[in-house]
């Protein structure tokens, strides 16, 4: 970095003067643009690494501030190049700080994985990762910042589309599930004015504890008329299944507190609360780490690299053993954002990282769901229009079939042909048992469980299976090694005790990812958010504004 204020000004200035030739704009509009103008702009033309480079984006973003000592010589290893590692690389590179990014994979994305190639028509689908809210603007920032652009899948929808609903071998009209849910909310706001929310291992009360302690399954019983018996019991049972990935024997009541109890009244029944999965990048999700890593510095991505272990050193440093292809290797640095799924946190050897028995505690005592995809994709979309179905549907489905849920991927995208998936969760996806996680119907076992599932959407959506043109997908997410499930919930007894800690430093051990996240846990934006507060962490350590 430049060692003055007027060699940071020259650096600046030829940065906006490169950025002006590749654009035909002039170096006066570079500059009243701003950094996040040109770097969206240059994205949009493919030049995102070459035009400005490097050093000259750094130069945009903090022009006139001078790095300290400690922060231009410090070492700074990102390890998991899915949207947290990625945004907290990002997030130091943006100030003028280097990182090494490591990825036990061959991709970058983690759990943000497209599949473009598997369908007629050209159309899109996500192994992985997938909606995004009205509510998460970390990602949609990222997603302006690339010039990438997002689907409003719900504008996408028929108008007057509903969710469709079948327990007890018949339809549960959507007017009536709205009725239903009246008394549920009362019963949820109860519940929510007894404590205050969020209930974390540092603040709770007697109530909050005891709502920790009850299981989601009892909450129903004990909160919703007819309990497990009524439809609206059934509903709410596999609606959180599926949400989090674990049966609700397990998981905490909190989990479905936290999402419904701040929807303000029991109007238009929404399942997830402020939640409205309303957005999807157009031509998949992993082009937003794509171009994340393709902004930071050549090599600085390392595939490859699975971390084994984690050893805190007298200094303050940390030694990180990885396994290669071609054996092991050991980097020693100041600082480490662990940036990882929990399902590989929970296996890394961290018996000598430094941790206070809280924190060790915490990890082993989280949860990583189970979730599966099954995609298929039919000649035509069926399922948007009328039917012995109540209203108009949207392919949005929920069951007591065996397949639990189902929703169109393809709102948004062109042809006629959509692809509908079936989301399972918790025993149910536990039960898949593909030869490899991810896999098309080239696979044998994906033939089977696709007919399975038609047989089953079959009496919800009747006269779709004609329409299957046998193309299909299955992505089984807890036989993934690279993250052991597909993200993480609380269970029973959890909040209370270690809720906000997942995030809290172990010296100069950071922790990202989405399991860090309260607001946002799950969710791509967990992961984004959460990496930069990591990146913050170390920024401020080094002194760096």
């Amino acid at each position: 970095m430049a060692r003055t204020s007027l060699a940071r000004q020259l650096r600046s200035l030829a940065a906006e003067h490169r950025a002006a030739q590749e654009l035909g704009w002039t170096p006066q509009q570079v500059h009243e643009s701003g950094a996040d103008v040109v770097r969206t702009e240059l994205g949009r033309r493919g030049f995102l690494k070459g035009a400005l480079g490097v050093a000259g984006l750094a130069a945009l973003s903090s022009a006139g501030v001078a790095l300290p000592a400690a922060a231009a010589g410090s070492r700074i290893a990102v390890v998991g190049a899915g949207i947290a590692g990625l945004s907290a690389a990002l997030r130091l590179q943006d100030s003028g700080v280097a990182s090494t990014v490591y990825e036990a994979g061959s991709r970058v994305g983690g759990r943000m994985y497209s599949n473009t190639t598997s369908w007629e028509a050209g159309q899109v689908s996500e192994w992985g990762g997938e909606l995004i809210d009205s509510g998460h603007k970390t990602v949609q920032a990222l997603v302006r910042r690339f010039g990438l652009r997002l689907d409003d899948l719900l504008q996408a929808e028929p108008n007057g589309a509903e969710p469709t609903y079948f327990f007890d071998g018949r339809y549960y009209p959507y007017a009536e599930a709205t009725k239903d849910f009246q008394q549920v909310h009362n019963a949820i706001q109860a519940d929510m004015q007894s404590f205050t929310w969020p209930i974390t291992w540092n603040s709770s009360n007697a109530a909050g504890r005891a709502l920790s302690n009850l299981s989601l399954h009892d909450w129903i019983a004990t909160r919703v008329a007819g309990g497990h018996s009524s439809r609206m019991g059934q509903l709410l049972d596999v609606a959180y299944n599926i949400e989090f990935g674990g049966e609700t024997t397990d998981q905490t009541a909190l989990n479905l507190l936290g999402l419904l109890g701040y929807k303000p009244n029991p109007g238009n029944f929404a399942m997830f609360g402020l939640s409205d999965e309303r957005y999807h990048i157009r031509g998949g999700n992993q082009q937003l780490p794509n171009a994340m890593a393709a902004a930071l510095p050549s090599g600085s991505v390392k595939l490859g690299q699975r971390l084994t272990a984690v050893v805190a050193n007298s200094d303050g440093t940390q030694t990180l053993t990885f396994a290669t292809a071609t054996g092991t290797s050991r980097v020693t640095v100041d600082h480490t954002v662990l940036a990882l799924p929990l399902g590989v946190l929970q296996r890394l050897d961290l018996s000598r990282a430094g941790l206070d028995d809280r924190k060790t505690r915490q990890i082993a005592s989280m949860r990583m769901g189970k979730n599966a995809k099954l995609q298929l994709q039919f000649n035509r979309r069926t399922w948007n229009s009328t039917g012995p179905w109540p209203g108009i549907a949207s392919g949005e489905t929920y069951s007591d079939l065996g397949y639990q849920n189902s929703w169109d991927v393809t709102r948004g995208q062109s042809g006629d042909q959509g692809i509908l998936l079936q989301y399972t969760g918790g025993d149910t996806a536990g039960s898949f048992t593909p030869a490899t996680p991810f896999n098309d119907q080239s696979s044998s076992y994906v033939r089977s469980v696709a007919r399975a599932f038609l047989g089953q959407v079959e009496q919800v959506l009747p006269g779709v299976s004609a329409q299957w043109n046998g193309r299909a997908t299955l992505s089984a997410w807890p036989t993934n090694p690279l993250s052991y499930g597909a993200y993480s919930y609380w269970p029973v007894g959890y909040a209370h005790q270690y809720a906000g800690y997942e995030g809290v430093r172990q010296g100069n051990l950071h922790f990202a990812g989405e399991h860090c996240s309260i607001d946002f846990q799950g969710y791509m934006e967990g992961g984004a958010v959460e990496g930069q507060r990591a990146a913050r962490e170390v920024l401020d350590d080094l002194g760096v504004k």
